[in-house]
Parts: C-alpha cells; sequence; structure tokens
C-alpha cells in the first residue's frame, strides 16, 4: 500500500467510522506516524490492506486466479505495472 492509500482510507473511509477506526487505531505502534507504522508495523499494515479490500463490495474470490484477478483490479488497478500472473507466482512462492 502506498501512504496516499493509507491517508485517503483514514480520510474517505475511517473518518465516517469512528468504531472500525478505533479499532484500527488499536495496531498503531505508539510513537509512529501513519506512514511509519505503515512501512515498519506488520499487524497495521495488514490492517490497513484488508480493510482497503473491505471497501470493495465484490467479495474475495476463494480460487488463486480469482484473487490475482481481484488483486489487479482492486488493488494494482490497470494503470499498475503488476500482472495476474506476477501476483500467482509471489503467491506460490511466498505464501505456499
Amino acid at each position: 500500500m502506498e501512504p496516499a492509500t493509507l491517508y485517503d482510507l483514514y480520510e474517505n473511509f475511517l473518518k465516517f467510522r469512528p468504531e472500525t477506526k478505533a479499532l484500527m487505531d488499536k495496531y498503531q505502534a505508539p510513537g509512529l506516524s501513519l506512514k511509519e507504522n505503515l512501512t515498519m508495523n506488520l499487524a497495521f499494515a495488514t490492517a490497513a490492506a484488508r480493510l482497503q479490500y473491505f471497501r470493495v463490495r465484490e467479495p474475495i474470490p476463494e480460487t488463486l486466479d480469482g484473487q490475482a484477478a481481484y488483486w489487479k483490479k482492486y488493488w494494482n488497478t490497470k494503470h499498475g505495472k503488476g500482472t495476474t500472473d506476477q501476483y500467482s507466482e509471489h503467491y506460490k512462492k511466498y505464501v505456499l
């Protein structure tokens, strides 16, 4: 996640959902900025990523191919350099 995406998450999503923001804030390491938490705090970064996907109304697919297409559409976007093949390769390398 890029810092701009995190700031958008706070400004345009969490700002209007105080209970969810309070839960998200529990993951922050004290004394670190949002950007620092994003880059140095795995629990915070994971929660932020999941909330970004939560904003998408379509459910996360169960198959790897479906997840790769979902990631490309909703995370990397059509303008991003990532490909569904790269997603699948990285999943197989780092998750399986």
